[in-house]
């Protein structure tokens, strides 16, 4: 029989072969391995180019991946063993291709949104005085088109911000009743942001994410306020647009 230090060594030498397959296995050039992440990083320091180097890395790993498929097909229909069990290696094909492609979505849609700075979203709306009837100032706002907030300015200095969103919530039936200033959003409780501020950060900005709106300001002045609604709106539209 084996005696307790025999035990102990064939399991720590099963371990130690699992962990070097493991190992060999995580350094294919393949999205998401490591060894994808290292092939990009090689293609980046050739490139200098972010998008180039997850376009390229990419496309090697939708070619393992293939690969992979192909080798479980054969093995299904020859019973020859190229990489395991014919419906593992389509099952890891299937799985490395979807995330290869997913990778590259992601760097695109990143690449998209960097360098656009939130002021190009600001649609300012027409100003609005904050002792006028919500009804009035709903009509004022029709004018400014797409815009989907209008400043609130008192003694010419913007105080506050009426948003389409807020209006969303309130009955029609009550808009007589209500000044815009009993519903405005005052621009002293709102996180203000940078117009030059770059969407792609703002949106990573885990702190700002819970922000409902920001005030975008120029020069330390408010030209306009957004939504998240409105950042997430105009991500996913450049991500259709890829």
């Amino acid at each position: 029989p084996l005696g307790h230090h025999d035990i102990y060594g064939e399991v720590f030498f099963w371990l130690g072969e699992i962990n070097i397959v493991l190992a060999v296995f995580n350094m294919i050039p393949a999205f998401p391995l490591d060894g994808g992440r290292v092939f990009r990083a090689i293609f980046w320091f050739f490139s200098r180019n972010y998008l180039r180097a997850t376009r390229l890395a990419s496309y090697l790993s939708q070619g393992i991946a293939y690969l992979a498929i192909l080798s479980g097909l054969v093995s299904m229909f020859t019973g020859q063993m190229l990489l395991g069990s014919g419906l593992w290696g389509i099952l890891l094909g299937w799985f490395l291709l979807g995330a290869a492609k997913s990778h590259l979505q992601t760097a695109q849609v990143r690449e998209s949104l960097r360098g656009i700075p939130l002021g190009r979203l600001v649609r300012q709306g027409q100003p609005l005085n904050p002792d006028w009837p919500l009804a009035y100032a709903i009509d004022r706002m029709a004018i400014g088109g797409s815009a989907t907030s209008s400043p609130v300015i008192r003694d010419g200095h913007t105080i506050g911000y009426l948003s389409l969103d807020v209006l969303r919530r309130i009955p029609r039936i009550g808009w007589g009743g209500v000044r815009v200033e009993n519903v405005m959003t005052p621009i002293n409780t709102v996180r203000s942001v940078d117009a030059y501020q770059d969407l792609y950060d703002t949106l990573r900005n885990e702190d700002l994410q819970r922000e409902p709106y920001l005030l975008i300001t120029a020069n330390q002045q408010p030209i306009g306020l957004l939504s998240q609604r409105e950042l997430i709106a105009f991500a996913e539209q450049q991500a259709r647009g890829i």
